[in-house]
């Protein structure tokens, strides 16, 4: 049940951010990393923490990963049927350091927030 909720505490916000607002993660053809790709991430980041902490599970965090491979799968699904003159490899050499920002920022809040979660914060004293 805390995973289910964990989900959704990470879902919810970003699908409602991408619906009303217009913010989400964006596939582009060209172009270097730009701080719009580093707030998505931060805000990522921070989903993921506060469903890390409600999860205490360790499997959040390839859940937390997954889905944010989920969203850029989607974006270059989007991308490649709106120009298909662009290739598959030109997509992910234009979107590595956006598409790696956001996976690492998903994987680094998801795994703090288990250990928030769990209360192990510090290293464990022999």
């Amino acid at each position: 049940m805390r995973l289910m909720i964990a989900i959704c505490i990470v879902l919810l916000p970003t699908l409602l951010a991408a619906q009303f607002p217009g913010i989400s993660v964006q596939a582009r053809t060209g172009g270097p990393l730009q701080m719009a790709d580093l707030w998505a991430g931060l805000l990522g980041f921070a989903l993921c923490l506060c469903g890390g902490a409600v999860a205490r599970r360790y499997a959040f965090v390839g859940v937390a990963v997954a889905l944010h491979a989920v969203y850029w799968g989607g974006a270059f699904g989007f991308l490649h049927r709106v120009s298909p003159e662009v290739t598959l490899g030109e997509l992910v050499r234009w979107n590595a350091a956006p598409v790696a920002c956001s996976i690492f920022s998903a994987l680094a809040g998801a795994w703090l927030g288990v250990r928030i979660g769990l209360g192990r914060t510090t290293p464990a004293r022999r």
